[in-house]
Order: C-alpha cells, then structure tokens, then sequence
C-alpha cells in the first residue's frame, strides 16, 4: 500500500508542471518532505529590487498548490542569498542552508531552522565560506547534518551534530586546480559517501569518490580515467540497503557532445562505469526506490534552446529503459532549467527511513522564461511505503461502577487506513483487547467497555495497527465509581442510589 501517493496527472493544459514559485534565479533547488506528507522547497527568489534573497514553499496536498515564504527577507536589497538548499528532519523541523553574499569573490554560509509547528528562527553564520551552490548535505538517522562543499581548488566537510553548533570544516582534498559539483549521501550505517570533479591537468576533469566509512575519512578514489580535455561532473548519488553505490555522471566527449553515464560501486568497494544511459544530459539526479530500481532523471538537451525531462531505470548491469512515461514537460528556455534535488534524504521516522520512495521521483527545477521554480512529476506519480501509524491515549470518560467509554486519537495513519483499538485491565500488563475500528490520520475512536469492578483502578491504552506495525499510545487510568452494581436483581434503598 503506498505511503503518500503525488498526483499522478498534469492538469494544465499546456502540460506545463505545477508553478512552485516565480521571480527566481537558476540557482540551487531541493525538496524535502516532513512525515506527514507535506513538501518543502527551497529556491533562490530574485526581488523587484535585484537581490537574491532565500525562498521556501510548502504543500500540504502532494504538490497541487503551493505557500510562499521569504522568510528572511528584509525589505531591502542589501543582504543577498544563493545556493539555497532545504532538509527536514526526524522531529519535522526545516532546515535551510545559503550562501550569504559578503563581497564578489565571498560567500558566507548561513543556517536556518524552522520547529514543526513553529516559526522560522534567526539565522545562524556557519564559520566557513563557500562558492555559492557547490555543494551538498544530507541528514544521517541520528539528525546529524553533514555537509560537503568547495572553495576553488578544496573540497571541505563540516558538520552540525544534533542540538549543538556547527563544527569547523576540514579538507578532505586539496591543491587541484579546480574541484567541483560534491554529491552527497548517507548509507543505513550512517557512513557518507561523496562524489565530486576533480581537475587533474589543464581542463583535464575526471569523478573521484570519498568516504567517512566507521567516523574516518578514507583515502580519495579516482573513479574515471577518461585523460582527456573534457568535463566529467557528477550530478547525483544514491545508496542502495546493501551498500551498492549509484553516481549518475554528465561525460563530455570533448567534441561538444555529452553523454548520461552511471558508475556503480560495489559493496565489496569497486567501482565500474557501466556505459552510456542516454544523450545530451544537462542535469539530473539518481534514486534508489524500495521497489529494486535505480532510476535516473535527467534534463535531455534538445540544441540549443530547450529539451524535456527524462526517466531512465537500471534493468540490470548496463541495461537501461526509458521510463514508461517516456519523455514529458518539454522546457522551452535550457539556459533557465537546473534540476534540484529528486528526493533530499530523510531520516529515520518511527524506526522506518523514509527518504526513498516505494517508485517514482519527483523534483523543483527551472521551468522556462518567467523563470519560474516548478514540481515535476512523471504521470505515474511517487508511491511510498507505510510507515508505523502515531496514536494517542485520551483520558477516559463517562466512567460509572460497571462501565467506561476509552478514548484515542489517530495522529498519523502513515499512509494508509488503520485499525484502532485499546488495550486494558487491571495491570500495565492489560489482557483485553477491544474490537477495531478502520480510521485515518487526525480521526478520533472510542469503545465502551463493561463489566468492571466498582471502586477499581483500570489501566488502558490505545492502539493502531497498518501493514508497517502496531503503535501504541501512553498508558492511561480511570477508577470506576464506589458502589453497587447496577445489575442487582432487588430493588435498591434510597442510601445506595
């Protein structure tokens, strides 16, 4: 059963995608998505007055309508943003990370956070600069930031553990002329992986591969050896349970073609290039889905002033199919289109991650002239797997000798109808299990239970249940009235009524 199903149509007639926002630079876009379903963006916004200031979106309907917010924007033009990128956490807060414009050759990393439920708190100076939009972050199970960046020819990491502060960066490569486009992932043993373009001589670039494997980083691996003037970028980078690495790579011929190819890293640690994909690629990203496919998506350049987006999946070593939705959203403009995030990583959530859809993919990215910002779906949608439900105890009401009325809350149905319930009885150890009832997310339930003991403590709690697991709530207690039953077979004296 899926988890959250995104819309599986397009309903403008133009067959354009949904508009996420307007006004926007080609800068960085990324998407996260809380447990509840809702979905952040977050985009460079350029304001009537020039700058470039941070953006974020919401939606609470799969991707339908969107909310905008520019939620450190102070009315002027004197504080410049770019590079914004966007992560969510186990506890559903919004993390924003931007570059913060200090001078032409300066950019000062910036850290925003919004609390679920809450609002969007100061900003924090992360003490290390960057080169605006090269870089990548990701979220481990503990809710750890990670983050890996460039500054010319460095290629840095720095971190931000949870509840504390960031910490300063070191340098995981240094003194190539040029080092750019790190790609970020982290596995289900919390261990990271990067990939990145290295310039190895003069306009000489190949993808090498770094790991923090067990808290230490290991030695640096160049990947490709291709020893030609051309670029090798790579613009994506998945993990699969097992630990099979996927990188999705733009390699030019040095003839002025290009070509999608994909390296894969083995869990016993070799890498091989398993060949071409598709042609002329200009952006994309890789995704390992729970359903066992590699999918790829890419912007397919079209000459010189457009192209369409593209899904490829891995049908075995080297194999590759168009997706079954061929090709679709045909862009007009290339110079406005840059593919963000397909899906930023999540962390765990109820012990299950969710950061990897069941199948499907979606992304923000540039859209045409109006510059717009807007979120790609292919017609057969994103499914997710089920995650446990969240249920809550209420406190008990109408409690009488002999009977009760027990009360929960379904507050996550984790994507699919459950079955809910109470247990009880005199001990924390309860015994009895009430009849089920099928709700969703935010619907409350109750059962009446008789038979009890007057004058008697009871403990309950409540229960909900989906394909995922069985959540249950806090313990609760209720004490039934003094007095006798009800049931007694004479007629009762005025001092026992």
């Amino acid at each position: 059963m899926p988890f959250y199903q995104i819309r599986t149509g397009d309903p403008e007639p133009t067959g354009q995608p949904y508009r996420v926002g307007i006004g926007v630079s080609s800068g960085v876009r990324s998407i996260a998505r809380e447990s509840d379903g809702t979905l952040w963006a977050g985009f460079d916004y350029r304001n009537p007055l020039g700058s470039f200031q941070i953006a974020v979106a919401y939606s609470t309907d799969n991707g339908l309508t969107w909310t905008n917010a520019q939620p450190y924007y102070d009315g002027t033009n004197t504080m410049q943003f770019s590079g914004t990128r966007i992560l969510v956490d186990s506890e559903d807060t919004v993390h924003i990370v931007a570059q913060h414009f200090i001078s032409p050759a300066t950019y000062y990393s910036v850290h925003g956070v919004k609390p679920k439920g809450g609002v969007w708190q100061p900003l924090v100076h992360i003490p290390t600069y960057s080169t605006p939009g090269r870089e990548d972050m990701a979220l481990d199970s503990q809710d750890n930031i990670h983050r890996v960046y460039c500054i010319n020819d460095n290629l840095r990491y720095d971190y931000k553990p949870y509840g504390g502060a960031w910490q300063g960066s070191i340098i995981l490569d240094g003194g190539a002329p040029w080092i750019r486009y790190p790609n970020l992932c982290v596995d289900d043993n919390d261990d990271l992986h990067v990939t990145y373009e290295n310039e190895v001589g003069v306009n000489v670039w190949e993808v090498f591969y770094i790991s923090r494997i067990g808290g230490a980083w290991q030695p640096r691996v160049q990947v490709t050896a291709w020893a030609m003037i051309a670029e090798q970028f790579p613009f994506g980078i998945a993990c699969t349970p097992g630990g099979v690495i996927y990188c999705a790579y733009n390699h030019e011929t040095g003839l002025g073609a290009h070509s999608l190819r994909c390296l894969v890293r083995s869990a016993a640690g070799v890498w091989t290039d398993e060949g071409i994909v598709g042609l002329n690629p200009v952006q994309g990203n890789v995704v390992v889905t729970t359903d066992g496919n590699v999918r790829i998506v890419e912007f397919h350049k079209v000459g010189g002033v457009g192209g369409f987006y593209r899904e490829y999946i891995r049908t075995g070593v080297g194999t590759w199919i168009i997706g079954a939705a061929g090709s679709f959203y045909t862009v007009t403009i290339e110079a406005c289109v840059a593919l963000g995030s397909l899906w930023a990583n999540w962390p765990q959530i109820g012990g299950v991650k969710t950061n990897i859809p069941y199948s499907g993919w979606c992304c923000v990215a540039g859209r045409d002239a109006e510059l717009d910002v807007a979120f790609y779906v292919p017609p057969g949608g994103v499914v997710f797997d089920p995650i446990p439900p969240t249920v809550t105890t209420d406190p008990a009401t109408d409690v009488v000798q002999e009977l009760a009325t027990l009360n929960g809350t379904l507050d996550l149905d984790g994507g699919e109808a459950c079955n809910c319930g109470f247990e009880w009885g005199l001990t924390v150890a309860y015994g009895n299990t009430t009849p089920t009832q099928s709700k969703g997310t935010g619907e409350s339930f109750s059962q009446v239970i008789t038979g009890l003991s007057p004058g008697t403590t009871y403990h309950f709690r409540a229960l909900a249940t989906n394909s995922a697991g069985t959540s249950y709530g806090a313990d609760g207690t209720f004490t039934t009235k003094e007095g006798p039953s009800i049931n007694k077979a004479y007629p009762l004296a005025r001092e026992e009524l």
